[in-house]
């Protein structure tokens, strides 16, 4: 529901609520698999309803005849941190200030979120279960820099976690707070991000890339059994190429890994609540399943829209994990044969 003229400039009022229903059947050859306890059958029927959006946007005021603005949305509402979804990517409860000037040439997004735990089968917002899980989000975007075509952004956020003595189990009776890895004890952390991106084009090549420093404290890894200070880094790039009705794409990925978990440094790298749309996004099995560590276990070695093989418990219900071994070295390119878009 819009107040307001929106032709020429934003609404003066926006009310948006979005509600979802899921019905899913799952049927496997093996016990245990669809939940914990094998007597149970091997089939699963699960059906779920949640409140996706639901929030208020005010228009505060105009900058500039042009319509450069500033404006504010309080509620359940969409978010994308990045320009692919590598750090976080959900829609959760918080408070954004954002707007735009220089003739919409700059923009920006100061945010806070309270994480909501999904719903196991279906990942939609469970709104019944509040977390102690706090993420301050504050990025900037620029167009047409430094060339033509390029947009930059520039990023901080701050994911704070105190959920040390909450214990948790999804609908499938996994435990999923504290991770059943290592000594499976409760820990909380805080972890600060600081992260330089670009996408768009120079001339005839695609170009997108992201890179990432984590920085922060753990105070009770069960891998590492110890505290631990976080250390870690992460880049991607995609370039690709238009020749006709061809497109050649190239694409890496570098997660750092932890190569030893005892010396009090956490050097593997984990996002907030990612979802990424790179190396063929859900197209790829990597990116749309969950990778089990062991299968049936509780502990994955990439959860399911995730990029990042960061043994987590869940990337949806649990806790991220910056004990881990990375990725390492990923790179592959492709053809593919469609319609040249520009940036």
């Amino acid at each position: 529901m819009l107040q307001g003229d929106t032709t020429f400039r934003p609404p003066d009022w926006e009310f948006r609520l979005t509600a979802a229903a899921n019905v899913n059947v799952a049927q496997i050859n093996q016990l245990g698999a669809l939940r914990v306890d094998p007597r149970e059958n091997d089939q699963r029927v699960d059906t779920f309803v949640a409140i996706q959006e639901a929030f208020v946007d005010k228009h505060l005021w105009n900058r500039s005849e042009r319509y450069d603005f500033d404006s504010v949305r309080i509620g359940i509402q969409p978010f994308n941190a990045d320009f692919r979804g590598f750090l976080f990517a959900s829609q959760e409860p918080g408070v954004r200030f954002f707007g735009n000037f220089f003739n919409n040439r700059a923009q920006y997004n100061v945010a806070w979120f309270r994480r909501l735990n999904k719903d196991t089968n279906s990942a939609l917002n469970n709104i019944q279960s509040l977390r102690d899980d706090d993420t301050v989000i504050a990025n900037f975007y620029y167009q047409d820099f430094p060339v033509l075509g390029l947009n930059i952004e520039a990023l901080f956020a701050a994911n704070i976690n105190r959920e040390a003595h909450r214990r948790d189990f999804d609908d499938n009776s996994n435990l999923v707070i504290p991770s059943p890895v290592g000594l499976g004890r409760g820990h909380d952390y805080e972890v600060y991000y600081i992260g330089l991106a670009g996408d768009g084009h120079i001339d005839r090549l695609n170009l997108s890339f992201q890179l990432y420093g984590a920085l922060g404290h753990d105070d009770f890894n069960s891998i590492a059994q110890s505290t631990q200070d976080i250390q870690s880094f992460f880049t991607a790039i995609e370039a690709s190429y238009d020749v006709d009705w061809m497109r050649f794409k190239a694409f890496m990925l570098y997660a750092m890994g932890d190569e030893d978990p005892y010396d009090g440094k956490a050097t593997g790298f984990d996002t907030i609540l990612d979802n990424p749309n790179f190396a063929g996004g859900t197209t790829s099995f990597w990116q749309r399943q969950q990778i089990p560590f062991v299968f049936g276990g509780g502990v994955a070695l990439s959860g399911v829209n995730s990029i990042v093989p960061s043994l987590r418990s869940s990337k949806t219900e649990g806790q991220s994990n910056f004990v881990n071994r990375g990725s390492g070295r990923r790179a592959s390119a492709r053809t593919s044969t469609c319609c040249p878009s520009s940036s």
